[in-house]
């Protein structure tokens, strides 16, 4: 099945429920993106400002998971005139995260669309474009230690 036949089957098929309820989870964004949690996984959607997209998959507690924990991924950024850029994804060649190119996002009405099967399971997130710019215009927080690490 092709990526946007997957997209579209799986937003036919699902509803999008986004908890952000959550006691004592990460939900920073580590990569100058958006979060977004789902069960198990935690997402982070990442509009470069040159054009791109970037996606990122960490566990509940922040911990990074390869991207290989997703498959099938599936992406599309609906503009507020009707107008939907299909985004090919695929896995970058560090295995850290998935990325596809697409024209810069100005558009704060626009929707990222995104679809993967997690644990054999189709999930679909969407991300508003006006979160994605204002995530990417925000500096980027130094890397933080972990409590474990600053243990003497």
């Amino acid at each position: 099945m092709n990526r946007r036949m997957f997209l579209t089957a799986t937003l036919a098929a699902l509803p999008l429920s986004v908890s952000w309820a959550h006691n004592g989870i990460d939900h920073d964004a580590h990569h100058g993106g958006v979060v977004v949690p789902h069960k198990a996984i935690h997402f982070e959607a990442v509009a470069l400002p040159a054009g791109g997209v970037q996606l990122y998959f960490s566990d509940k507690s922040g911990e990074p998971m390869p991207a290989s924990t997703v498959k099938q991924v599936a992406a599309e950024i609906e503009y507020s005139g009707g107008k939907t850029e299909t985004v090919d994804m695929a896995i970058d060649p560090t295995g850290v995260f998935w990325a596809g190119k697409s024209a810069p996002l100005t558009d704060a009405k626009a929707m990222l669309r995104v679809g993967f099967s997690f644990e054999s399971a189709p999930v679909i997130l969407e991300v508003s474009g006006a979160a994605l710019i204002a995530a990417a215009k925000k500096p980027k927080k130094p890397a933080e230690k972990k409590i474990a690490d600053q243990r003497p």
